[in-house]
């Protein structure tokens, strides 16, 4: 059975999708007056398996991999912030292997950012 949870805190949105009581994605929402600095952009891929700069269906940046993914998006009307930062991760299920690849993530993107931006009323363009 699956199950999506979420919390919020000031500046922070936490979400997270479980199946069977167990987290298999996280998303960590930020809502932030600055860009991510280049050198987080150069780092990015780095932390996630086969990560790399790709384009969304909305307008942003992202580095997708196999288990998660960092997203950046500009709110013109600067709501909830002139930021979004999405920091999506995949969780392996207890004694199963992560079985995701970059093109189920992308996939995932497609749909959630676009459902999130017009969740929190931005408006991106």
């Amino acid at each position: 059975m699956a199950e999506a949870e979420e919390s919020a805190s000031g500046s922070h949105l936490s979400c997270q999708v479980k199946v069977d009581k167990a987290v298999v994605l996280t998303d960590d929402i930020s809502f932030e007056v600055n860009p991510l600095p280049q050198e987080s952009w150069v780092s990015a891929p780095r932390q996630y398996q086969h990560g790399q700069r790709r384009g969304l269906s909305v307008p942003g940046a992202a580095v997708v991999g196999d288990d998660g993914a960092v997203v950046e998006v500009n709110c013109k009307n600067g709501s909830p912030a002139k930021y979004i930062h999405f920091n999506i991760k995949l969780w392996e299920k207890k004694g199963q292997p992560l079985s995701a690849s970059q093109g189920d993530v992308l996939n995932f993107l497609d749909d959630h950012v676009p459902a999130m931006i017009e969740h929190l009323r931005c408006a991106v363009g």
